[in-house]
């Protein structure tokens, strides 16, 4: 285990959509036991020994979420703790040039309005086994 921290930032509000997709929900259920909240939350990870973090935790792939249909790509999450009381997963989607600064993050509730958290805002979070 261990801990990440970046600044929190407004995403481009197009997870939303892939959160609400039926079999990205039954996946996590079931591979992860969590059920989601609508949307993402965005972390930039600025500092370069936070990003070696993030890329450790990229190549470990964790629970793969694999789509019924050609129009998405095959993700892999790996559960995390935000703030040491939001449940959730980092999600990596498959392809190649995804950032190295972003964790993009699935949570169990609104962090935004449970954290009352707001632009720039840094977060700390826990990479659980």
């Amino acid at each position: 285990m261990f801990e990440i921290t970046g600044r929190y930032t407004s995403g481009l509000k197009m997870a939303r959509q892939f959160t609400e997709v039926d079999w990205v929900r039954q996946q996590l259920r079931e591979k992860a036991d969590l059920v989601i909240y609508p949307g993402t939350v965005n972390l930039e990870v600025w500092d370069p020994a936070e990003q070696a973090k993030v890329a450790i935790i990229r190549e470990r792939r964790g629970i793969e979420l694999i789509p019924p249909v050609a129009e998405f790509c095959t993700s892999f999450c790996v559960p995390v703790l935000l703030a040491e009381i939001i449940r959730g997963v980092v999600i990596f989607p498959d392809v190649a040039d995804y950032p190295v600064d972003k964790l993009e993050i699935i949570a169990d509730r609104n962090v935004r309005e449970t954290l009352d958290i707001s632009e720039g805002a840094l977060l700390r979070v826990r990479v659980l086994p």
